[in-house]
């Protein structure tokens, strides 16, 4: 993500290169308007992680902290936060939040992206990264099998056998390589799996 440093000196380079341009730039004060009057379109996301220097424009601006702590942020990386966090003219006017990913279509790694984004990885999905015995057929995602075969749910209920679409599926969620050997797990192994490997168990093929 940029930096709220980054951010103020572009802003200032181009209110310094628009200085001479007609009034048009400038606001009724007769100061240059933010970016030199050019429209800007941020995107960003919040869960990215923080700039390594010029601080994060995510961060809580230092004006509403001033009073819990010893030091204000450098003058211009407050700069930058109050183009993103201030009111008014120069700050940003409104916010569209986006709520559909179109990164992948692939229905079962979105799932498990968006686990990992919020820091809470479900077991079944880091089985299936790894290529571990799971409590599920190898097609479930968002509570539900691909395969849409009520057979297999009850044949997995049963003797945790699935159908081919199931194992096809399995095969092509394993991401992560077996580190002891290298190589990802068969299905086969898997399938020797039938007695429900448990945590502890699974934990030391790591």
């Amino acid at each position: 993500m940029v930096g709220a440093k980054l951010l103020a000196e572009l802003d200032m380079k181009l209110r310094a290169v628009m200085s001479d341009v007609g009034t048009m730039k400038k606001d009724g004060g007769g100061t240059v308007r933010a970016f030199g009057g050019i429209n800007v379109v941020f995107v960003g996301d919040f869960w990215q992680l923080d700039p390594p220097s010029g601080g994060s424009l995510g961060s809580i601006p230092g004006e509403y902290l001033r009073r819990g702590r010893q030091f204000d942020p450098k003058p211009d990386i407050a700069h930058g936060q109050a183009i993103l966090w201030g009111s008014g003219q120069g700050s940003v006017q409104g916010m569209t939040e986006l709520t559909e990913c179109v990164r992948t279509e692939d229905e079962w790694l979105l799932q498990v992206q968006n686990e990992m984004r919020e820091g809470e990885l479900s077991k079944d999905s880091w089985n299936f990264l790894h290529g571990r015995h799971t409590e599920v057929p190898g097609s479930y995602v968002n509570a539900r099998l691909s395969c849409k075969s009520n057979a297999c749910w009850k044949t997995w209920e049963k003797s945790r056998k699935e159908c081919s679409t199931c194992q096809r599926e399995r095969k092509s969620k394993h991401r992560v390589m077996n580190k002891a050997s290298g190589q990802s797990h068969s299905i086969g192994w898997l399938q020797q799996q039938n007695n429900r490997t448990t945590w502890n168990t699974c934990l030391k093929y790591l």
